[in-house]
């Protein structure tokens, strides 16, 4: 069975955002997880990190909150998922915990940049960092990115076969 083909000018939307400044690759190290950046807003965590947020949007899907520095946008679990209709429960061993998250902050020249972006591993490739990225993009449309990213950050925005 062959993957469709994305028609010319229909390439999904974190392939389209503009990245500024020069694509700089780094080696994802494990010790250095960002996990924490998905903990639910005002959790004894949350607060660790980010001191008190406040709730902008909350539905079944997304939470999305802001503090000092960041607006983080938060994808809650849901009860199913997908064409598979797989089930996908809040993580056991963190309830504290999303199941992905991206963060945004504001840079130099006024523009929402990407600064970082989450998914737990067990979550993965399952269509949740693109929908944080469509739910961004839809409140920020000059979205773009900074140019910083590690291997999967990479791939996931295409950021190696852009011309810079």
């Amino acid at each position: 069975m062959s993957k469709p083909k994305c028609r010319k000018g229909k390439r999904p939307l974190p392939s389209r955002l503009p990245i500024m400044g020069p694509v700089t690759i780094g080696p994802c190290n494990p010790m250095e997880s960002t996990i924490s950046m998905a903990a639910l807003p005002n959790t004894a965590l949350a607060r660790a990190l980010f001191g008190d947020e406040r709730i902008l949007f909350q539905d079944d899907n997304f939470i999305v909150c802001t503090g000092s520095y960041y607006i983080r946008y938060l994808q809650l679990p849901s009860k199913t998922r997908g064409k598979s209709e797989r089930k996908i429960y809040q993580l056991s061993s963190h309830p504290e915990m999303t199941l992905g998250a991206l963060a945004l902050n504001v840079n130099s020249l006024n523009q929402p940049v990407i600064a970082s972006i989450y998914v737990d591993d067990t979550f993965r490739r399952q269509g949740i960092a693109t929908k944080l990225v469509e739910r961004a993009f839809m409140d920020f449309p000059t979205l773009c990115l900074d140019g910083r990213f590690s291997i999967f950050g990479a791939a996931f925005f295409g950021a190696r076969n852009r011309a810079h």
